[in-house]
């Protein structure tokens, strides 16, 4: 079972310039690759800055809150 190029690295990057590199201290990121019976487990974890609870409710309630079209016509609109 193969993984597609370029999955892991844009959330390994994410992780490091989102989270790790606004951290004071050390900080630890961690990659699990499991391989299951029919498929494969990756984890990304970091001790990163991270999102508080009401930054993180928002993101999830943008994405779930818009249709296809909405997400469409604003793409457009940012071109």
């Amino acid at each position: 079972m193969l993984v597609p190029t370029l999955v892991i690295q844009p959330i390994v990057e994410n992780a490091i310039s989102h989270g790790l590199e606004r951290k004071l201290g050390h900080g630890r990121l961690q990659l699990h690759v499991m391989k299951e019976t029919n498929s494969i487990q990756i984890v990304i974890a970091d001790n990163g800055v991270g999102m508080n609870e009401q930054v993180l409710a928002t993101c999830f309630l943008e994405k779930r809150g818009k249709s296809i079209e909405e997400e469409e016509q604003e793409l457009d609109f940012r071109m």
